[in-house]
């Protein structure tokens, strides 16, 4: 399915419509639970006496969405609205009712909270060959490339597992194939949690992916082979 904006000039649109996103078809994996969260940082509408309110927006797409929405025709859906006149209320439910029916799921889009790790995880470079009972495991630096723009994206990495070893050298090995790899985030981190699965025989998987913003957007996608996944949206040092 060819992009109707990514790579192309700026369009500009002065009301939202559910036809300006641009569906992604994808096969998501029959193994795998989780959902990518997309933060919006940069989404205003005007309020009733015609006040401009900034209201950044935690956008929740499950991962067995057979489609996804496209970043960038997110973004000019979202600024769509800066003239818009409404209330928070129906806004969000506008919203949740254009992105569900774009992706035929059950998105949920609610006001942003930040939060943060109550423990601090541990780098992957500092951690040994060991059992690991659950703790969260860190990467910074990770970088893949846009597969239609060849623009790199950059991310942090976190990895959940019950294992008798954590492989370290070997994951760390793994993530820096990305690196010239044309993928979108959600692939990426779908990719990496079946081959660490695979690979490794890691039980009790999750990988999360935490994406540098691109456009006042970030896409965090969450990977597990659990249904008990971590689903705070915590905010990584960099975004």
């Amino acid at each position: 399915m060819k992009p109707k904006f990514l790579g192309k000039k700026n369009t500009t649109f002065k009301s939202p419509s559910e036809n300006i996103l641009d569906a992604i078809n994808r096969e998501p994996s029959k193994e795998m639970f989780g959902e990518d969260i997309w933060n919006a940082y940069e989404f205003n509408f005007l309020s009733k006496s015609n006040q401009p309110l900034l209201l950044p927006l935690e956008i929740r797409i499950p991962a067995s969405s057979k489609r996804t929405v496209e970043s960038k025709s997110l973004k000019l859906y979202l600024n769509s609205y800066s003239d818009f006149i409404s209330t928070q209320k129906i806004v969000i439910e506008k919203i949740t009712k254009d992105l569900s029916n774009i992706t035929k799921s059950n998105v949920i889009v609610k006001a942003m909270i930040r939060k943060d790790y109550s423990v601090k995880p541990k780098s992957l470079r500092y951690v040994k060959v060991q059992k690991n009972n659950g703790n969260l495991l860190r990467f910074d630096g990770f970088r893949s490339l846009c597969p239609v723009t060849s623009q790199p994206d950059f991310a942090t990495i976190y990895i959940q597992h019950k294992s008798e070893v954590t492989p370290s050298k070997e994951i760390i090995d793994h993530l820096l194939t990305y690196r010239t790899k044309g993928e979108f985030h959600e692939r990426c981190i779908e990719d990496i949690c079946s081959h660490l699965s695979l690979s490794f025989n890691l039980k009790s998987l999750t990988v999360i992916g935490r994406f540098m913003r691109r456009g006042g957007i970030d896409i965090n996608p969450i990977r597990s082979l659990t249904k008990k996944y971590p689903k705070k949206n915590i905010h990584d040092t960099f975004q």
